[in-house]
């Protein structure tokens, strides 16, 4: 079966990728790894980029290189109008690398508290890159744009999914279901830039299917 590194550790990135490659026929066939399931658990490289599209590159380069197998990364983030572009490229750090969830959105909340609705704007960012060990390299970026709501709402999804509600919705992001947010996701509009790119290099994605050094837990 031919593999496709995602190059994260997070789980719900991996189920978001797995969704949207089962869209497209010819890449159903693939098995997706994090890299903790490809055996790098401390797989952690150093984004250094000036925008989302440089750290999406600096972690697809990253994660093929260690694994000798094609990768998929995706950098993204929440630009939030009131607070300059914030959190931004820092979204997944913000608060610092061990604060939760569940205190990043309180913290944004707090800072756009009395704000009213016309100041509440904002809208993710996706880059998604594409790299294989032959230097093959592509990158599509896509956005979804939306506002801050007053209280985290939904069970669903993970990071900022709570306190972001979509333009044309009366749900945030958390109270979709997988299929209702990935339809109309930052990593959805990035996916459908993508997706025909990623098709053409079919042939040299599936051949690195058996290059691994069989480290794979």
């Amino acid at each position: 079966m031919p593999t496709l590194v995602i190059a994260t550790n997070n789980t719900g990135k991996r189920e978001d990728m797995r969704l949207l490659l089962g869209e497209v026929p010819e890449l159903r066939g693939f098995e997706l790894l994090t890299m903790r399931e490809a055996g790098y658990p401390d797989w952690d490289p150093e984004e250094t980029g000036a925008d989302f599209t440089e750290n999406a590159v600096i972690k697809a380069r990253s994660a093929s290189s260690v694994t000798g197998l094609p990768a998929l990364a995706d950098d993204s983030g929440l630009c939030i109008d009131a607070l300059d572009g914030g959190p931004g490229l820092k979204s997944a750090r913000w608060l610092g690398a061990n604060a939760s969830d569940t205190d990043k959105n309180a913290a944004i909340l707090e800072r756009m508290s009395g704000l009213e609705p016309g100041e509440r704007g904002a809208h993710f960012v996706c880059s998604l890159a594409l790299a294989a060990p032959d230097g093959l390299l592509e990158v599509r970026e896509g956005f979804c744009h939306g506002r801050i709501v007053r209280a985290p709402a939904g069970s669903q999804g993970f990071g900022y999914d709570p306190i972001f509600m979509p333009d044309g919705f009366d749900l945030t992001l958390a109270q979709m279901s997988v299929v209702e947010k990935n339809a109309i996701s930052h990593r959805r509009a990035a996916w459908r830039e993508l997706a025909p790119i990623m098709l053409t290099h079919i042939h040299i994605i599936s051949g690195f299917a058996n290059k691994s050094d069989g480290n794979f837990v």
